[in-house]
């Protein structure tokens, strides 16, 4: 097994409809979280135990985009979060495994703090209106595990 470091992750974006492939290398901190609601299907048949079915998933997407103005990504992800288009992104382990999904830009909260890079803060959560949202699984398992 090869422990990664999370710098040695990446994520992608892209057009809603395809898997992302274009890199963005100005994110940091990205973060995906998974929530499944259980359905109480309990009845008299359990044994006196409830008996708790996974139900609808749903997804946040989160991370910090560092502003550089010759970076397209920022001003596309600003872009999108302004108009409400759908975007693809793929947060990826560093060996392709990730959530791989279209998503609505919920949140681009704009930084410009006087001691720090500008940066935004953005928020994402699944869009199923081109396709549904799937875990794709590691392509490799060795690679950037350590930092040189």
């Amino acid at each position: 097994m090869a422990k990664k470091i999370g710098y040695a992750a990446k994520l992608f974006g892209g057009t809603a409809g395809t898997t992302a492939s274009t890199e963005i290398t100005h994110a940091k901190d990205v973060k995906v979280s998974v929530d499944i609601d259980i359905v109480d299907a309990t009845d008299r048949s359990t044994g006196g135990w409830k008996d708790n079915l996974p139900a609808l998933k749903d997804a946040t997407l989160s991370f910090t985009l560092v502003y550089d103005s010759a970076d397209t990504n920022y001003s596309t992800i600003r872009s999108n979060a302004m108009s409400g288009t759908p975007y693809a992104f793929k947060p990826s382990n560093g060996n392709g495994g990730g959530l791989d999904a279209d998503w609505t830009i919920s949140k681009f909260e704009e930084d410009q703090s006087n001691g720090e890079v500008i940066s935004a803060d953005v928020e994402a959560v699944p869009y199923c209106g081109s396709r549904n949202p799937s875990w794709a699984s590691d392509t490799s398992s060795n690679s950037n595990s350590t930092p040189a």
